[in-house]
Formats: C-alpha cells, structure tokens, sequence
C-alpha cells in the first residue's frame, strides 16, 4: 500500500459537494481545509506507485480543482519487499 499526503488547491470555497466528489473512490481523506477554504489536506490510499498516478490523475480532472501537491509519501509494502529482499552480487 501506498499512501500519499497532499494539498489540493481548489478553484472555489469548499463544500458538502466537492468533499463527495472527491471521496467517492473511498480512497481519498480530508484531514484539513485552510481557513479561506481553498485548499485542502488530504491522504491519498493505492496499492502502488501506479495507482497513485491514476488516482492523481482522476482527482486532478475533477470539476473545481485547480492542482493536487503531493508532499510525502510512505510506501509499506514496496519498503517491506525491499528490506526482505536478498543482497545481489554487484
């Protein structure tokens, strides 16, 4: 899994609306709004680097979002797979 925290800027004021359209995947959550309702902080949920491309991707195409600003990643599963890999010869 991956998780990804980010700003959306938004081309107008929050509202009920906006929060359904970009919650509706069930994979986007708001965790703040700035005090002129313009932006957003949310995490985004996927299973992969890829996936987080094509939620970008459809968050970013919704009505009313100007930009999405991913700032910090954490990804679970592929540091996981990493740290249990073995060693290849160099």
């Amino acid at each position: 899994m991956v998780l990804s925290a980010c700003i959306i800027s938004l081309k107008n004021p929050f509202n009920e609306q906006i929060a359904r359209a970009l919650c509706q995947s069930g994979r986007v959550e708001i965790h703040g709004v700035s005090d002129d309702r313009l932006q957003l902080v949310a995490i985004f949920e996927a299973q992969d680097s890829k996936d987080i491309e094509r939620l970008h991707e459809e968050i970013s195409k919704q009505e009313g979002v100007l930009d999405v600003a991913h700032h910090a990643f954490h990804f679970e599963d592929d540091v996981e797979a990493l740290c249990s890999a073995k060693p290849q010869a160099v």
